[in-house]
């Protein structure tokens, strides 16, 4: 994995007094002793996500192909045994004689020349090297799935968090203008006004729970039990901006290293490979054998062994349809050839947009930090405005609301930052479980 560069200005914005209040006032609630990390999450996916395990199946499937193959190699031996009764006719007495006729037959052979099935070998390799890709893949969609569902779970009680207190403020505000307006200071708009945007934020936090309670189900899935609390991340967890710091540097690893650039590479090989097994199947092919065997029996009721070797050479003269898998063949591999260019493709558009999406999520915190401290200030003043009498009810509900979306859309900025800087690794073949470990790190353990 690649390790980022810290932005130390935004670090040094979360540390001010007021903003360390304000996320103490939408942080999660307490956490237990017992609540778990993303790295606990990741080793019961490993376990237990249905995804991966049959993932991990197919694959252990795969590799028996090479070992099956082989086997053919090492030849074959059967044994043959027959217990009979015969009748002959005995034309010199002229009658039928009745006797015994019993065969036991021992058979070995092995190929000693068979191009075909020397092809469908290193075939079957290719294909058991794709498979290897091919778990690396799910390993890295696993752990992209844990992180994305571990900090759904996360974004989803923030938001909920801010939802209440949006109620609590709103409610506030609602008791003051009635204050007002019970001496005379008010009008029955603004309490009209507050009412409102109570009802609608109770509905809001509503709306939050559900999906709280959603995400929680769609991690329970991946990891087989219902999940304790999760650790949330630092108030102060660093924002990382890719390094190196050249776009061109990224697109050029993931041209290279990309798993599913690696995977359609061989899959172009497992096509040549195709063509050159039907090619194969019209060369001769030679092996070598040899038998033993005892009969019992005949009229005169006599034993008998023999024994042989010989040399066969199998040689095709026709095979039907041969022209046309020719030509079947040659398509799936021009396909192939272009699977490949369009994962090529896919893999630079792939890591041109996380690449952006991380600079993009730095830049928006970075704004959204700032817009939090300046609407705190705003809120304050039309709050001492409004019982100046110098503004409205409806300045500081709209003040407090645009507050509320701030935090929220802050706290989302740094999950999507996250869920991109691990996508980034993932366009250049290089997400594993130390990218875990790194995001544990900007766990709050002590929360």
């Amino acid at each position: 994995m690649h390790m980022p560069k810290l932005v130390n200005n935004m670090t040094k914005k979360m540390r001010q007094g007021l903003w360390l209040l304000t996320l103490t006032t939408v942080c999660l609630a307490p956490v237990r002793a017992s609540a778990w990390d993303i790295n606990e999450v990741y080793r019961l996916a490993l376990e237990n996500d249905p995804v991966y395990q049959s993932e991990l199946l197919r694959h252990e499937a795969v590799t028996l192909d090479p070992k099956i193959i082989r086997s053919e190699r090492k030849g074959s031996m059967s044994l043959v045994g027959r217990l009979g009764h015969a009748m002959t006719d005995d034309t010199v007495m002229n009658n039928w004689e009745d006797h015994k006729d019993h065969i036991l037959d021992i058979r070995v052979g092995a190929p000693i020349y068979d191009r075909l099935l020397r092809t469908r070998l290193r075939q079957a390799e290719t294909s058991e090297s794709a498979s290897e890709i091919l778990l690396r893949q799910s390993h890295q969609e696993l752990i992209l799935r844990v992180a994305e569902r571990y900090l759904n779970v996360l974004a989803a009680q923030d938001r909920r968090e801010v939802a209440r207190v949006d109620i609590i403020a709103i409610r506030r505000q609602l008791d003051l203008t009635t204050g007002r307006l019970e001496v005379g200071l008010g009008t029955q708009a603004d309490l009209f006004d507050a009412r409102a945007r109570l009802k609608q934020a109770e509905a809001n936090a509503i709306q939050t729970d559900n999906a709280l309670k959603n995400s929680i189900s769609l991690l329970r899935e991946m990891i087989g039990q219902p999940p304790k609390a999760l650790i949330p991340l630092l108030n102060d967890a660093p924002l990382l901006s890719p390094d190196p710091e050249s776009l061109d540097e990224w697109i050029d690893q993931a041209e290279a290293n990309n798993l599913n650039v690696q995977m359609k590479s061989l899959d172009l090989r497992i096509a040549k490979y195709e063509i050159q097994k039907l090619k194969d199947g019209t060369f001769p092919t030679m092996s070598i054998g040899g038998n033993r065997s005892t009969s019992v029996g005949g009229i005169n009721d006599y034993t008998k062994d023999s024994a042989s070797i010989y040399l066969q050479v199998n040689m095709p003269l026709f095979t039907g349809g041969l022209s046309v898998r020719s030509d079947q063949a040659g398509i799936l591999y021009n396909r192939a050839l272009e699977e490949l260019d369009l994962a090529r493709i896919n893999a630079r558009s792939e890591a041109t947009l996380t690449y952006l999406d991380i600079t993009s999520n730095i830049s928006q915190a970075e704004a959204l930090s700032e817009a939090i401290t300046a609407g705190e200030s705003a809120l304050a003043a039309k709050q001492e405005g409004y019982e100046a009498g110098l503004t409205t009810n409806i300045d500081v509900l709209d003040a407090q609301r645009s507050l509320s979306q701030s935090r929220t859309n802050y706290l989302n900025s740094r999950y999507n930052y996250i869920i991109s800087l691990l996508e980034l690794e993932q366009a250049i073949g290089d997400l594993d479980e130390n990218d875990i470990q790194l995001v544990n790190g900007w766990l709050d353990q002590d929360a």
